[in-house]
């Protein structure tokens, strides 16, 4: 009250010092929430001047601390894309026909198909090779692939005796890997 009589004045009446605290009272949620947003920077920025102080003898402790917590989060995605499948040339396209993680496509040397969920691994079968795609863009000088979600578009860029047509592919839903 004394702050309000200050700001306001002393001839301040009841009705206006009612008005005065509900007009600064809408601040007071936005402000805890900025706080609350805040606080985990702030605390990483504490944090890095503590390790920064504590180490000041050892400039590359903190250094080496942030990787190796950089190298856990790495390993953790890796592991997402561990092999679910591994390719078995030998039953040539019924290994994908039989699975229903598998869609066996007709050969084409420039197609793009569209599948109902996630493309995860690609397979072209040309010649008596097998040619393994894994998501994003991969041109060999033979093939252009391209997986992107639930679609995959391919072509047939290269020539010679080691680009062979294509004879049928594989729109594999899990990671595939290949035989060794």
């Amino acid at each position: 009250m004394r702050l309000l009589r200050k700001l306001f004045g002393p001839k301040l009446r009841k009705s206006e010092k009612g008005q005065a605290m509900a007009e600064y009272q809408v601040l007071f949620p936005g402000s805890i929430l900025l706080a609350g947003f805040m606080l985990p920077v702030l605390a990483a920025a504490i944090d890095q001047i503590y390790c920064d102080v504590a180490n000041t003898f050892n400039p590359g402790v903190c250094a080496s601390v942030q990787a190796e917590q950089e190298e856990d989060e790495g390993q953790g995605e890796q592991e997402e894309e561990a092999c679910v499948v591994t390719l078995q040339e030998e039953q040539g396209g019924s290994q994908c026909d039989q699975s229903e993680d598998c869609s066996l496509l007709p050969g084409a040397n420039s197609a793009e198909y569209t599948a109902s969920q996630e493309i995860k691994s690609f397979v072209i079968k040309a010649g008596v090779e097998y040619h393994l795609y894994q998501s994003g863009v991969t041109d060999d000088g033979c093939y252009f692939v391209e997986i992107s979600g639930n679609s995959v578009s391919w072509s047939k860029t290269g020539g010679g005796r080691d680009c062979k047509d294509i004879s049928h592919t594989q729109a594999w839903y899990v990671t595939v890997c290949k035989e060794e």
